[in-house]
């Protein structure tokens, strides 16, 4: 009975320690996620090292909602920028300058204050001139305000440009920039041309005949008249045309043997 006390006993303490064992070694929440944050940045670095950048954009952004780091916000600064998308470059640098040690980030600082000269001197200015001055103006689908006179920085490469204005004809022009590069456009916008006037359609009016008082005799209507009068004339035409047919006749002939033909 002792030796199976302690037998309990031991596989209890066994237990015990296993189970004690298992909290120890198990990894919290936040280091399940310094991993997983570890792991996006390593392949944010190969992507990068293969110059496929928004691979390595994507990667080094989970790498960041995960864990913040300096290091990382950095690697998100030049993936922007050798994307060419500077403008965002710039905000990413000057968010690390804000977060990162002086100290202990020296060096990349450096590389970070550098690199955002460099895309500054890359960006390119639009200018537009707009007629109407009121009119609105969009640049790649964002509003742009101003009168007629309209200045934006963006990045180099193809932009579109809407500009619309209550009873204008709307308009839309592509352009594009080089880095550097200062560009100038006018958009004037041409009315809308009133409709044409329409010719109305042709309408049929329907008559309707008179009609005659069952009361009023046949010879007091008027119509009654108007029959008989024409029919009197087209009687009288035929009798005048069958007249002149007889008068026009040619006469008997008469030939040596007494006998007379008449020609039909």
């Amino acid at each position: 009975m002792v030796i199976r006390a302690l037998t309990v006993a031991l596989v209890l303490a066994v237990a015990s320690s296993a189970r004690a064992q298992t909290v120890e070694t198990a990894p919290s929440t936040d280091e399940l996620r310094a991993l997983e944050a570890r792991t996006l940045f390593e392949q944010g670095v190969r992507a990068s090292r293969e110059e496929r950048w928004a691979e390595a954009l994507d990667a080094f952004r989970r790498s960041r909602a995960l864990v913040e780091r300096p290091s990382t916000l950095f690697n998100i600064a030049i993936a922007l920028d050798r994307l060419g998308r500077l403008r965002a470059a710039i905000g990413a640098i000057d968010e690390y300058l804000a977060t990162s040690d002086p100290v202990a980030d020296e060096v990349d600082r450096r590389e970070a204050m550098r690199l955002r000269v460099d895309a500054e001197a890359r960006l390119a200015r639009i200018t537009l001139r707009v007629e109407p001055d009121d009119a609105s103006v969009a640049l790649d689908g964002a509003p742009l305000a101003g009168g007629s006179e309209r200045t934006t920085i963006a990045d180099p490469g193809d932009h579109v440009v809407v500009v619309s204005a209550p009873g204008y004809v709307d308009q839309r022009h592509e352009i594009a920039v080089r880095p550097g590069a200062d560009v100038e456009r006018v958009i004037e916008l041409a009315p809308v041309e009133p409709p044409a006037p329409t010719t109305p359609l042709a309408t049929t009016m329907h008559v309707e005949p008179p009609t005659r008082d069952d009361d009023t005799s046949l010879l007091e209507d008027p119509v009654f008249w108007a029959i008989l009068g024409g029919g009197a004339a087209l009687i009288a035409g035929v009798a005048i045309g069958v007249g002149v047919h007889v008068a026009s006749a040619p006469a008997p002939y008469g030939g040596t043997l007494g006998v007379t033909f008449e020609v039909p």
